[in-house]
């Protein structure tokens, strides 16, 4: 989990995003170990607080200028501090599916009381929600995921209207004209250096290199 950066106990085991031990900073208050003292982009660490040991996570970005911090209690045989961060950016990601789908797909109420309905119509929300973003993705593969959900009405709508009346010219029309509309209105902002990385496929490249 990420946490506060105003946590500062005592480090127990110090190692760099390698795995090499830093004995100097042994039995230092986090808070002590500042840029001027410790160049190391990433700190692998054990610490002590109130007489509990647990592993910390510190990562700096040096664009924005601040640390970013991950509690875990993974294994360092196991998962590398690398591979700590990008569960997290896994794990952050899927929270942004589900507030998009939440957002986007009616999930404030439901007109019915029935389990199975309700059931059934989650599914469909979220084979919906699949379905959007892989169409737009290969529209427009620069396409803001977001900005793509947020008028589903005036490209999306028409494509499946056509499709389920077998309209394959008509379709391919509203496929051209999805194209356009997305390009015109739906185009990511570009990211910062340090969120290049954070994309769900991004992380699963790295987790599986």
């Amino acid at each position: 989990m990420q946490i506060s950066k105003s946590l500062n106990p005592q480090i127990v085991v110090a190692r760099n995003g390698q795995g090499k031990l830093l004995s100097k900073l042994l039995n230092k208050p986090l808070k002590s170990i500042t840029r001027r003292t410790n160049r190391s982009e990433v700190l692998d660490l054990i610490c002590r607080r109130n007489g509990y040991e647990f592993r910390l996570i510190r990562r700096w970005f040096a664009e924005e200028k601040r640390f970013c911090l991950w509690l875990s209690n993974l294994s360092v045989k196991e998962f590398t501090a690398n591979d700590i961060m990008d569960i997290y950016r896994c794990r952050w990601q899927v929270e942004l599916l589900f507030k998009e789908l939440k957002s986007h797909t009616n999930w404030h109420r439901f007109a019915t009381r029935k389990e199975t309905l309700v059931t059934g119509l989650i599914w469909l929300s979220l084979l919906a929600l699949l379905l959007r973003r892989s169409l737009a993705s290969r529209l427009f593969p620069a396409v803001s995921l977001l900005k793509a959900a947020q008028n589903t009405e005036v490209w999306l709508w028409p494509i499946i209207e056509n499709l389920l009346q077998r309209a394959w010219s008509e379709t391919c029309f509203w496929l051209e004209k999805a194209q356009a509309y997305l390009c015109q209105n739906a185009f990511k902002t570009p990211q910062r250096k340090s969120c290049k990385y954070k994309t769900l496929d991004a992380c699963f490249e790295r987790l599986n290199a």
